[in-house]
């Protein structure tokens, strides 16, 4: 064989593999393109919902206003709940019922983007933006003596809120809050980088907002499987029929990849009694975390629930009422 035979023999395989190459290349972004496209037009129209279509109250909170779920308002006592990431005030609605009965007076918030409060139409969802709304909130309903109850990622803003009200909280519960433990190194590489596109943040919203896929990201948080029921499910899955939810999402998670504030976790001068309430076996934000966050408060306990996971109030809801029961009845003895 010949050295120009042989040149020309390489040249058709590249030219082969580069046609091949191609070719994958275009099958995968046609079947990208159908796949994406399928689940926004599946978003579409399934956020047919207007977000003051649903049970409870609206109460104007600054820029936005907020749906609240409120029970026994002829009780004196308030108790007021912060849903985590994901999630919206219905998720304590065992709770709040339970509470309701024992002559309690509850108030769960969706705090937005999520539930039925109204859709910012910017990236306004900060520490800062949201403690403003939640004060807002408090005063409008004028709430005094609160008892103020956060959960994982609203664990900041619960926070800071009972920071900024002071003399309005009574007690403050933490549960499964994620915080940033001192020893964590800090990342070599942004990955929140990819959300500043927002053809990903979209089509990423709309597909984890599909029903598809609610009872496995929920199986993820949780330690027992079996705890995802279909009304759980169900429950998680109504907030993602409100119109422009995946694009309020999507706003979410550039404001997200913008945060980069240092956390002020000094809460010394912070003295009401505060109450940690972690899931033993949560991989979300380990039992570590908890401990932690035990020593930062100068009045405060940690109480761990076993062979539970990320969310104690719906994977051991008698459990977790239990709990809170005893806590918001007589701090002081606890």
């Amino acid at each position: 064989m010949t050295k120009n035979t042989k040149e020309q023999l390489s040249r058709k395989l590249a030219l082969t593999i580069a046609k091949r190459f191609c070719i994958l290349l275009l099958v995968v972004t046609v079947i990208l393109t159908i796949v994406i496209g399928f689940f926004q037009t599946s978003a579409y129209f399934r956020e047919s919902l207007s977000y003051t279509e649903s049970d409870g109250a609206y109460i104007l909170a600054e820029d936005l206003t907020l749906h609240i779920h409120e029970r026994g308002k002829q009780h004196k006592q308030t108790i007021l709940f912060v849903h985590g990431l994901g999630s919206w005030g219905k998720i304590w609605d065992e709770t709040t019922a339970r509470l309701e009965e024992e002559g309690f007076h509850t108030v769960a918030v969706d705090m937005p983007p999520f539930g039925f409060s109204e859709k910012p139409i910017n990236y306004l969802f900060s520490t800062h933006d949201q403690v403003k709304r939640l004060t807002k909130l408090i005063e409008t309903l004028g709430l005094e003596d609160i008892v103020l109850v956060g959960h994982s990622f609203a664990g900041e803003v619960t926070i800071e809120t009972a920071r900024s009200n002071q003399d309005k909280i009574k007690t403050l519960v933490l549960v499964d809050t994620g915080i940033d433990l001192p020893a964590s190194p800090p990342p070599t590489i942004n990955s929140f980088n990819i959300m500043n596109n927002s053809f990903v943040r979209n089509s990423l919203t709309t597909i984890l907002t599909h029903p598809w896929f609610t009872k496995s990201l929920l199986t993820l948080f949780i330690y027992d499987k079996n705890d995802a029921t279909v009304n759980k499910v169900h429950m998680l899955q109504e907030q993602f029929k409100v119109k422009g939810t995946s694009k309020a999402l999507s706003n979410l998670l550039y404001s997200l990849s913008l945060s980069n504030t240092p956390r002020n976790t000094n809460y010394k001068a912070l003295t009401f009694p505060t109450f940690i309430i972690w899931g033993e076996k949560d991989t979300t934000t380990p039992l570590a975390q908890g401990q932690y966050l035990r020593t930062l408060f100068p009045n405060s306990k940690l109480i761990v629930m076993p062979e539970i996971g990320h969310i104690p109030q719906i994977e051991d809801n008698e459990a977790f009422n239990d709990i809170l029961l005893n806590l918001v009845s007589s701090p002081e003895d606890n």
